[in-house]
């Protein structure tokens, strides 16, 4: 095997700069190669949700000295993949959770900073808003003291007299339900008071007391003498809350019918319903009996409005296991409303399901006419399920719809926003949406309803004219590295916009804010900002008030930053000749790429001419390091024409790139 002798040009590709960071500014490069964030002052560990000891003290530092000049903020963040996933970093500063800090003379300290999980080897990253992050030495946080017991493993499949198919499981926990490893309590259970039949008795073959080990307590054996339902079971401990379990039934051991545990609902003529029937065997108080013998469940139609026919996956028959027929695939061929199903086996009483309705469509009842920008609908869209042309889908208790702008239609990157939430559940076959606005002025937006399987519904055409108060970007979605205009159009209805002070804020989510700019309107109410985001980011303007003018907030608004990808080695667009056998090895540089940031990933495409059509023979997924670079290496077996091209693909907070140039080979 031959190695092409670009195989390693991966050292030159990773050499970057970051001029260009979340909530920051543009630089001039050698500014940010000089100078950078460090930690003077560790992080120390300490208990969840209490600050953390020492607090950390990070400063500005070029050739080991604080560079006092320095001006900006500090953004604390955990660092990807330490500590336990899913806790959140909260602070005493500004925005996002108080984790913004900002500097006084090239320093600054974090202060009020707390880890709200326990776990091990915990690392702060400390992101300058004008270049560079530095990341903290390890630390741990502690759970705290023990205070209540909880079920990890709740009691289920019980039958009068005998063990549970599942024995209950039980653990010391702290005030936030973590597990105390150190524990070693004495755990009793008991049948709840109140709970199931009256009289009756828990007996567990270990005893009804188990001593935690690592802070999990065992039970075995356990049983209750006495068939009754909602039973509860209490986990108690001296010092500590007591646990309490779900409900569970204790069955009778006799069968005595059928029921549905799971009822149908929610179909469309050309799918599955969405929520598939699971049918019981049970005994006379209606507990499921898990140690019945297997039988035999056949589905059958009850109620037919729509003269459907009714089929399931693998046929309209299921055995049971452990007393449960779990039934597939099953759908109506016809629309109508009130459908039921029938359960059925030998010696047993059938059961009838709740009704249900097979839909086809939706409709908007109510939408609006016209709009305020940045104002909520006077009509709100009202959006209903319906089973043909004239019967509402009246027992649709879950569709969920989604409302949304119809592409194409209105000003470009107007963001459509509801209160309520732009996904609802049907309730009766209604879905409601309240507090619905468009941030941006515009004619002919149309609104669309949709949920899978029904054919969607859409809005006349309505406009939508200025309000008192807007912010527009000038792009709805720009480059890594570009800038965005941000124009504010100030025009209070009580008073003159002029010469106001406008705080400019951003928020990854729309919901928590940091502040990136302080302008004052020109004679007209109008200000704008040249700004450089790092990523997806809403914005929103914000005039604090006067005496003599009330204060406002302007609708927000949304901009998209894609992802930028660099394909090296790179031939500058001329056809490479290489040996079949040759390896190269192919490095994507990703920007952005930083701490407080999702890690990037690169997909890899590679192409051959097969029969006169360029064909995809292989793609690659690769991770990126820390400096932003992703890599893959290829082996050219096969002679013929090649082309290689990548792309970084979307993360949490970055659209995707544009696909790479194509680097054509041609082995021989």
């Amino acid at each position: 095997m031959t190695s092409h002798h670009w195989h390693r040009p991966v050292r030159r590709a990773a050499v970057f700069v970051p001029v260009v960071l979340l909530l920051g500014v543009l630089l001039p490069a050698p500014a940010a190669a000089a100078a950078g964030p460090a930690f003077t002052t560790q992080p120390g560990g300490s208990m969840y949700n209490q600050p953390l000891a020492p607090e950390a003290v990070i400063a500005i530092e070029s050739g080991g000295a604080v560079v006092v000049s320095a001006t900006g903020t500090i953004t604390m963040s955990i660092v990807a993949g330490t500590g336990t996933p899913g806790a959140v970093l909260s602070c005493t500063g500004t925005g996002d959770r108080g984790r913004t800090f900002a500097l006084l003379r090239g320093t600054t300290t974090a202060t009020g900073c707390s880890i709200d999980r326990a776990g091990s080897g915990y690392r702060l990253a400390a992101t300058w808003s004008q270049g560079g992050t530095a990341v903290s030495a390890p630390f741990d946080v502690r759970t705290g003291p023990p205070a209540q017991l909880g079920f990890i493993t709740e009691p289920a499949g019980a039958v009068d007299g005998l063990a549970f198919l599942t024995q209950p499981v039980v653990e010391v926990q702290d005030a936030a339900g973590q597990r105390i490893a150190s524990s070693s309590a004495a755990v009793t259970l008991s049948i709840t008071y109140g709970t199931g039949a009256g009289g009756a008795t828990l007996t567990c073959s270990g005893g009804n007391s188990a001593v935690a080990v690592g802070g999990v307590a065992r039970f075995f054996g356990c049983s209750i003498d006495r068939a009754g339902l909602a039973y509860a079971l209490d986990a108690s401990s001296p010092g500590l809350s007591v646990g309490r379990s779900t409900r569970f039934d204790v069955a009778s051991p006799i069968p005595a019918r059928l029921g549905f545990v799971v009822q149908p609902a929610r179909g469309t003529p050309t799918s599955v319903l969405d929520v598939q029937p699971v049918v019981a065997v049970q005994d006379a108080n209606g507990a499921t009996i898990p140690t019945t013998a297997p039988r035999t469940i056949t589905l059958g139609t009850g109620a037919n409005p729509g003269g459907g026919s009714l089929t399931c996956a693998g046929g309209m028959s299921r055995t049971t296991v452990n007393g449960i027929a779990t039934f597939s695939g099953c759908a109506l061929d016809r629309i109508g409303v009130g459908y039921t199903m029938i359960a059925g086996t030998s010696g047993l009483l059938s059961s009838t399901s709740a009704p249900f309705d097979v839909a086809d469509r939706l409709t908007f009842t109510q939408r609006p006419s016209s709009a305020v920008a940045g104002e909520p609908f006077a009509a709100e869209p009202v959006a209903v399920v319906w089973a043909g042309p004239s019967n509402p889908a009246s027992h649709d208790q879950g569709t969920r719809v989604t409302l949304s702008l119809k592409a194409g239609t209105g000003t470009p990157g107007a963001i459509l926003s509801c209160d309520s939430g732009m996904t609802r559940a049907a309730i009766n076959g209604v879905v409601q949406f309240a507090g619905c606005s468009i941030d941006r002025p515009g004619s002919g937006y149309v609104l669309v309803a949709s949920a899978p399987h029904l054919a969607s519904a859409t809005s006349a055409p309505f406009s939508v004219v200025p309000g008192p108060f807007t912010l527009i970007p000038s792009a709805a979605s720009i480059t890594w590295g570009k800038g965005v205009t941000l124009a504010i159009d100030f025009r209070p209805k009580g008073g003159s916009g002029a010469g106001r002070t406008i705080t400019l804020q951003a928020g990854r989510d729309g919901q928590t804010w940091s502040t990136i700019a302080t302008l004052v309107t020109d004679a007209t109410g109008h200000a704008a900002l040249v700004y450089r985001p790092a990523s997806n980011l809403y914005y929103r303007a914000i005039f604090a008030g006067t005496p003599d003018l009330a204060g406002a907030t302007s609708p927000r608004t949304r901009v998209v930053v894609r992802q930028t990808a660099f394909l090296r080695p790179t031939s500058d667009g001329a056809v490479t000749v290489i040996r079949r056998g040759t390896e190269v090895t192919f490095a994507t540089t990703v920007r952005p790429a930083r701490l407080d940031l999702p890690t990037p990933t690169v997909t890899f495409f590679f192409y051959r001419q097969i029969g006169g059509v360029w064909t995809r023979v292989a793609t690659r997924v690769a991770t990126a390091d820390l400096s932003g670079v992703a890599r893959t290496t290829w082996v050219f077996q096969v002679a013929g024409e090649w082309y290689a091209r990548s792309m970084a693909n979307p993360t949490l907070y970055n659209a995707n790139s544009v696909l790479t140039p194509a680097e054509r080979y041609s082995v021989r």
